[in-house]
């Protein structure tokens, strides 16, 4: 890090050239926040997921938001809906069908479809992986989502 001469200029200030590792690590984690935007809940909820080709894959919905999901799943859930994460070495973006029930005002679930995007991939632990979703246009169950995340606290 370096000090300028005279901190009266600054305010006291540190300034620090943008390729320092720690610069980095900072980018990393703003890039990690900005993608968060919306407060989420923890659920459990299954899911289907449809892919472009037909592909039908089940997954959990480990968290839920009023923009994006995260699922969780096994390295074979990655590989079916992400199959070229791999050779990338970085993240492909995917389009996806999502369809899950919330629990609704009424006795009955309410089922939700929507198109979603993936944002992410990342191994939690060997025997379990995360795909970041972020909604891209839904089919159903857009104010059924909201009430239910409405109840959980989490206001648009």
């Amino acid at each position: 890090m370096t000090r300028l001469p005279d901190n009266r200029e600054t305010g006291g200030f540190t300034f620090e050239a943008m390729d320092t590792l720690h610069s980095q690590r900072v980018r990393s984690s703003t890039a990690l926040i900005d993608l968060r935007k919306d407060p989420r809940v923890d659920t459990r909820l299954p899911v289907e997921l449809f892919t472009v080709a037909g592909s039908r894959v089940l997954a959990i919905i480990s968290n839920l938001s009023r923009s994006g999901l995260q699922l969780k799943g096994s390295r074979q859930m990655v590989d079916a809906l992400v199959p070229d994460d791999r050779l990338q070495g970085g993240h492909t973006p995917v389009d996806l069908l999502a369809v899950f029930t919330v629990p609704g005002a009424t006795l009955h679930p309410a089922e939700i479809k929507l198109r979603c995007r993936s944002v992410y991939t990342r191994e939690a632990s060997p025997d379990c992986w995360h795909i970041g979703m972020r909604f891209t246009a839904f089919n159903q169950g857009r104010n059924a989502l909201y009430s239910f995340l409405s109840s959980k606290g989490i206001r648009p």
